[in-house]
């Protein structure tokens, strides 16, 4: 059984993540009763496998492989390690074990860090945050749910169509793997490293206005 996520939440942080569950309950009880299977879509773009979004999956894990939900997701960060080992092992299961799934894909350009973090719940309900390049700690971040959008929705899934392109495919073991090298790098702590500008984006994607608000 795949451990729930939720309980390490800090309580100024709760409401949002309150949010995010019922946003994704919503979505678990239409899915479970679609005839359309765009309405068990969940693509995600997520900073980290510890925001909101990727916690409320890993809460509602049991319904969502109910549901049939065959969520993808793109993430700016692989950590932290037990949320990531959490995801690895939720997408596995979703998929079968199967390493050809591609169900998770990594922005490794530090350049595609300006798109903002975005839930697509099936074809009329999103959410949308904040840059994935920007801190995670600060107060007043930007965060937008909707209901019953489908045309913010057909705007999301054109960013992120975008960024699944141009992000790289990350597979289950390499997911554990990553969570691995966490795991040694908080014993061994590794020396200064220069920080790496984000800059502009690539060309390709310049131009493009991903989902925000």
């Amino acid at each position: 059984m795949l451990a729930k996520a939720g309980s390490d939440i800090s309580p100024n942080t709760r409401n949002e993540y309150s949010r995010h569950i019922d946003a994704m309950k919503r979505f678990v009880e239409r899915a479970r009763h679609a005839t359309d299977p765009r309405e068990r879509s969940l693509t995600l773009i997520l900073r980290s496998a510890a925001s909101g979004p990727a916690k409320a999956l890993l809460t509602l894990a049991d319904e969502i492989r109910e549901a049939g939900v065959m969520p993808k997701i793109i993430l700016a960060k692989l950590e932290p390690r037990d949320e990531l080992e959490r995801l690895a092992v939720l997408m596995t299961e979703i998929y079968g074990g199967s390493s050809k799934s591609g169900a998770i894909r990594w922005t490794k350009n530090p350049r595609l860090l300006d798109a903002h973090e975005q839930a697509i719940l099936g074809t009329s309900q999103c959410w949308s945050g904040d840059a994935m390049g920007r801190d995670p700690s600060r107060r007043n971040s930007l965060s937008m749910f909707a209901d019953d959008a489908p045309d913010m929705v057909r705007l999301a899934e054109l960013g992120f169509t975008a960024l699944w392109h141009a992000a790289e495919p990350v597979s289950e073991r390499r997911l554990m793997a990553a969570a691995a090298r966490m795991r040694d790098t908080e014993a061994f702590p590794p020396e200064d490293e220069e920080a790496i500008e984000p800059g502009r984006m690539e060309p390709a994607l310049a131009n493009f206005t991903f989902f925000r608000h």
